[in-house]
């Protein structure tokens, strides 16, 4: 059997054929792996801050319950059979559910690392091919600010006429931030129910500074 791998971006998670319920096993488990940290993160839950590592998800199971269309009865026997197969570790405390996917690092490979390294002389096509495929690859890595804007209003609308400065922090953001980190982000926000440019910016993991009044969008700490 091929042991190969394709990329699977999260945002398939916003097309309706994923969204469409109730999940069946397999899809509870990507989405889990969708779901899980891709890098040391942190979230407010209950005014207690929960740091996540590379590979953990921080959701309750009536959360998970919710997204998959199942009863919370089904998602802990669906976590305990994950747990006896060595597929995750999961621990409940009276702030949320931590799950750890186990053996993250098998998921989360940089493609890179498993292709051989050759040496070729390029032709002038193959220079133009790689240029192009290039110019690709970034377009498909970043998002507009444009595009941001459009996926932050669908979680935590913003008015239908954005000030220049709300545009302007997007921008900067979609310029600073990948596609990846940006959708991730955007998931911790519709998980947690936030609602405030700042909880996206604290998901991104950078700081920010908190201004008041009109100005309040103006202010920027890289």
């Amino acid at each position: 059997m091929d042991r190969g791998y394709i990329k699977l971006f999260r945002k398939l998670r916003d097309n309706d054929l994923w969204k469409a319920k109730p999940f069946s096993r397999g899809q509870a488990w990507v989405d889990l792996l969708m779901s899980a940290a891709y890098r040391e993160s942190m979230f407010e839950k209950r005014g207690t801050f929960v740091k996540l590592k590379p590979g953990q998800i921080g959701i309750s199971k009536r959360g998970l319950a919710d997204r998959w269309g199942w009863s919370p009865e089904k998602v802990e026997r669906f976590l305990v059979v994950l747990e006896n197969e060595s597929q995750i570790e999961y621990q409940k405390n009276n702030v949320t559910t931590l799950i750890t996917i186990k053996n993250w690092s098998e998921y989360n490979q940089n493609e890179s690392q498993n292709e051989p390294q050759t040496n070729h002389k390029r032709t002038a096509n193959e220079y133009k091919e790689e240029v192009k495929e290039g110019k690709e690859v970034k377009e498909e890595t970043y998002m507009s600010g444009k595009e941001l804007l459009v996926a932050y209003s669908k979680i935590a609308p913003i008015g239908l006429a954005p000030s220049p400065l709300i545009i302007k922090r997007f921008e900067k953001i979609a310029k600073e931030r990948t596609r990846e980190e940006i959708e991730a982000a955007l998931l911790e926000m519709e998980t947690r129910n936030a609602r405030s440019i700042e909880k996206f910016e604290s998901y991104l993991g950078g700081n920010h500074k908190k201004v008041t009044g009109d100005d309040r969008w103006a202010e920027y700490v890289n």
